[in-house]
């Protein structure tokens, strides 16, 4: 007797048998593709099989950590003094994987452990002296290299002496070992990185770039060359330049988290953020708790809208990463979308005790508190910011807000009239400094020459910022002081030719607002106009450069490239700036969508019913989409009234008296 499930087993036989006939005898294309990936998944598995049943396991470790592999190299060589734990020789050379991946308590256990095993001290020296480094300890790296180390390892004691000596102050000293062990090893891929870094620190790119050059040179595939070459890359030219740096790196050793952690950021500043997803998730399969990929995937959750999975992400940070202050913003800024003002109030005060003078972090104190219904202590939240002569306006509004949750009217007008003149001051003059002559040591010069131009002293200002530019080619802040002074003395076109050099060691965005204004200064709008398009090649997702672009746009007559700029800065800031909403509201009333120009200008308004623009835009978006009413003529009246010289809002007001006529 034949059972149904028998009976149903043989017609699916029968009709998977029809369709195969049907088709000539041939299977589907998925079904093929998927039989074609299984069979090459059980012949990839049989040849890595055969070929760990060949490879001794401590040779492959030994040719991973000779091949800078040291995350592979680690987990083979722990294979090795699992099976063999007197063995000295393993134990450095796990300690030399630890130090590889940066994890310096683990790697001074292991030569802990070879110490109690009988090895002298000078052979583990240098790589004891690494893994103190790495646990910030400089000093006593330095006492361990004093004590002796191996001829063999002089080279790279010299090289970790000096990253000791640097962090320590001592730059003379750091740049002589440098040099040192360069002269001893000139073709060590890791001196050069190393010392790629020490100029980078020290703001000297075309040194930086010049010695990651070299170690590049040396070893075209070592991922450390690659990865300080995208570092170097990113500094002068932007993340879209770093982006195929930092892909060779991660095809160079698949298994560096802290590249591909690089390479995501990159990509998250390019505007990549699918993109970002490759990394992280590569990085999360190696160090699944790793705090700065958690961050990294909360910002991109943020990016999208997602909330909720933006504070799980952010939740997951722990240990000492919990508390960075970038990590502390987010998440205050994660529970402020989420509604939820004590936990981000919790988050924006822990940032403000560590950094009190963060003015993005007492806005989010601020706004959380004001939200939580404590308007007295937003006040005193506010109260550094405020006070300063080139206070924001979210931040003045926030005041104003608080002042009124205290029924304080007669205080909260001041603030918001500030915040109306959507003009922020100049900044309070940087503590006073000495003039301490003519040194050219940059620790000494750079405060004369800020001292110099706080007392308007441009001549003097220029002649040492002059010199000292030239004794440090390679470095930009040195060329931005010169023409800094160069504007102060009225030499607009020096100044451009300063800004241009500058920007040639690092294109960023303080560097290109100074080149566009003396553009702009000399007269040369169109040169300005490119400045910032090449800038936002460089950096697409800056909103300094957004805003930027948008007024030079809005100034030739381009309003769809104005408002196409304005909307990605925007998307980016949040619907709280209300001079961007004005301008926004301004494109779409020149492009003839009065409804739009309504929707923005109504937003703007709720903010900063006092600013005249603000006040007229308004006015006149409600009088082309619904009529010249009353409501419009008082706005365009009140506008005229605050900016009685402003011909634009006179002749809106012009036009909405006549509509109404």
């Amino acid at each position: 007797m034949i059972s149904a499930p028998s009976i149903r087993k043989q017609r699916r036989e029968a009709e998977r048998a029809a369709r195969r006939a049907a088709r000539g005898g041939r299977r589907a294309p998925i079904v093929t593709a998927l039989l074609l990936l299984v069979a090459a998944g059980v012949l990839i598995g049989s040849i890595l099989a055969v070929r760990a049943w060949l490879v001794d396991p401590l040779a492959r470790g030994r040719d991973a950590l000779a091949a800078g592999n040291y995350r592979s190299a680690r987990v083979d060589l722990m294979n090795a003094v699992t099976a063999q734990p007197n063995d000295v020789g393993l134990r450095l050379e796990l300690a030399h994987a630890y130090n590889g991946l940066r994890r310096g308590v683990e790697a001074e256990r292991q030569l802990q452990r070879a110490a109690e095993l009988g090895a002298a001290p000078a052979i583990l020296a240098t790589d004891l002296a690494q893994a103190l480094l790495l646990q910030g300890r400089a000093q006593d790296a330095l006492n361990t290299l004093a004590g002796g180390y191996l001829r063999r390892d002089a080279a790279r004691a010299l090289r970790i002496g000096a990253e000791a000596k640097y962090r320590l102050g001592a730059y003379t000293a750091a740049q002589a070992d440098f040099a040192e062990s360069l002269r001893l090893a000139p073709d060590n891929v890791e001196s050069w990185v190393a010392f790629a870094r020490f100029r980078l620190a020290e703001q000297d790119v075309l040194g930086a770039d010049d010695a990651a050059t070299q170690a590049w040179r040396r070893a075209p595939r070592s991922a450390s060359a690659l990865a300080i070459k995208a570092e170097i890359v990113r500094t002068r030219e932007g993340p879209v330049a770093a982006i195929p740096w930092y892909e060779a790196a991660a095809a160079a050793d698949p298994d560096n988290v802290p590249v591909m952690l690089e390479w995501a950021a990159s990509l998250g500043d390019a505007g990549h953020y699918r993109d970002m997803l490759k990394p992280l998730r590569r990085a999360t399969e190696l160090e699944p708790g790793n705090g700065r990929a958690l961050f990294l995937m909360g910002t991109v959750a943020a990016r999208a809208g997602d909330w909720p999975l933006a504070r799980t992400l952010l939740g997951r940070i722990g240990g000492a990463d919990a508390d960075l202050p970038a990590v502390l913003q987010a998440k205050a800024a994660v529970e402020l979308a989420l509604d939820t003002p004590s936990a981000a109030e919790r988050h924006a005060a822990r940032l403000v005790e560590l950094q009190p003078d963060n003015g993005v972090g007492r806005r989010l104190l601020a706004l959380a508190q004001v939200r939580g219904d404590n308007p007295r202590g937003a006040m005193l939240t506010l109260d550094p910011v405020t006070i300063r002569t080139d206070a924001d306006s979210w931040s003045l509004l926030l005041l104003s807000n608080s002042f009124s949750g205290l029924e304080w009217q007669a205080d909260a007008r001041q603030p918001l009239d500030r915040a109306s003149r959507l003009q922020r001051g100049d900044p309070p003059p940087l503590p006073a400094a000495n003039d301490a002559g003519d040194s050219l040591d940059p620790a000494v010069a750079i405060p004369t020459i800020r001292a110099r131009l706080a007392r308007a002293d441009g001549p003097g200002a220029l002649s040492l910022a002059s010199r000292l530019a030239d004794a440090n080619p390679g470095v930009a802040q040195a060329r931005l002081l010169v023409g800094d002074a160069a504007m102060m003395v009225g030499d607009s076109r020096r100044a451009v030719a300063e800004f241009r050099r500058a920007s040639q060691l690092r294109y960023d965005e303080p560097v290109m607002l100074r080149l566009v204004h003396a553009l702009v200064s000399a007269g040369d709008r169109e040169g300005a106009g490119e400045a910032i398009r090449q800038f936002q090649m460089r950096w697409p997702e800056n909103v300094a450069a957004m805003r930027t672009a948008a007024a030079f746009a809005a100034e030739q007559g381009d309003w769809t490239r104005s408002a196409a700029q304005l909307r990605a800065a925007l998307a980016r800031t949040g619907s709280n700036d209300a001079l961007l909403l004005a301008q926004l509201a301004r494109c779409e009333l020149e492009l003839g969508d009065p409804a739009s120009a309504l929707s923005y200008a109504r937003r703007a308004y709720r903010l900063l019913p006092g600013n005249a623009t603000i006040s007229g835009v308004y006015g006149i978006a409600m009088s082309r989409s619904a009529g010249a009413s009353q409501d419009a003529q008082d706005l365009l009246a009140k506008a005229a009234s605050l900016a009685p010289d402003d011909a634009l809002l006179q002749s809106w007001r012009e036009e909405v008296l006549r509509v109404g006529s």
